[in-house]
């Protein structure tokens, strides 16, 4: 990134302003996953995953009202788990 003309961020693509993007940080969000996604990729219940939030049992991003799951937050609260 560096500046533009009138003194405001200007990303790779030639982006500024707000449309001007820090470094990975869409690759950071786009591993971000809904509750749904969560509960298929686990394949349980949406209501499993729900209680699990309620107990503070797997790991969450809260954005506002929002609930969302680091996609690496989970695959590490996966491995954490395996036995044997």
């Amino acid at each position: 990134m560096d500046r533009g003309r009138a003194g405001g961020l200007r990303d790779d693509d030639g982006n500024t302003g707000l449309h001007a993007r820090a470094p990975h940080a869409s690759a950071r969000l786009e591993r971000l996953l809904t509750l749904e996604e969560v509960a298929a990729l686990l394949r349980v219940h949406e209501k499993t995953v729900r209680r699990w939030l309620r107990c503070r049992r797997i790991p969450c991003v809260r954005i506002g009202s929002r609930v969302r799951f680091d996609q690496r937050d989970i695959l590490r609260w996966i491995t954490a788990r395996k036995e044997g």
